[in-house]
């Protein structure tokens, strides 16, 4: 007999959670000719992101001398403020982010599954807006989200059907 089996797991306990940075805008040295990927919250719009969609780059420099980091490929993010708030994305390729931006890193999940999972669940992301003129949601309250999942593989064959359909 097969049983469909959906785990309660907290997003703190199986991802590595963590917000980008943007390096001075007044240090050219930080910008010119660089070659990291800078991914701004505005293009976290509930959509794959390539290489080719990302038109800013950083310098080592300025990844160095800010709290922006590196974000692996095949990374799910979620942006914390603004207009995109509650938005998803998932990442194709190496990259940094703006400090709007969330990175959920893992191993224990199919990225591609959780991505998923947060388009699904936008009004409850959202519902744990706080703040004042700019709203938004902050990386204790990502750490807390609980979701439902099925075992990895599953997760991996559901996301494949997913991004198989979003292709028609």
């Amino acid at each position: 007999m097969i049983t469909n089996y959906w785990e309660q797991r907290k997003l703190g306990d199986c991802c590595n959670i963590f917000a980008g940075g943007t390096p001075s805008t007044l240090n050219s040295k930080y910008w010119n000719n660089g070659t990291i990927n800078w991914i701004p919250s505005g293009l976290v719009q509930d959509c794959l992101i390539n290489e080719s969609d990302i038109n800013q780059k950083i310098t080592i420099l300025g990844l160095n001398n800010s709290s922006a980091k590196i974000i692996k490929a095949n990374t799910a993010l979620l942006a914390m403020t603004g207009a995109t708030c509650g938005k998803s994305a998932y990442l194709t390729c190496n990259s940094s982010a703006n400090q709007s931006v969330m990175a959920f890193e893992t191993t224990a999940l199919d990225s591609k599954f959780l991505f998923y999972v947060f388009q699904k669940n936008k009004s409850h992301i959202l519902s744990l807006q706080a703040g004042g003129a700019q709203a938004g949601i902050n990386k204790s309250s990502c750490h807390n989200l609980i979701f439902k999942f099925p075992k990895k593989d599953e997760q991996v064959d559901i996301s494949n059907l997913f991004t198989r359909l979003d292709s028609l």
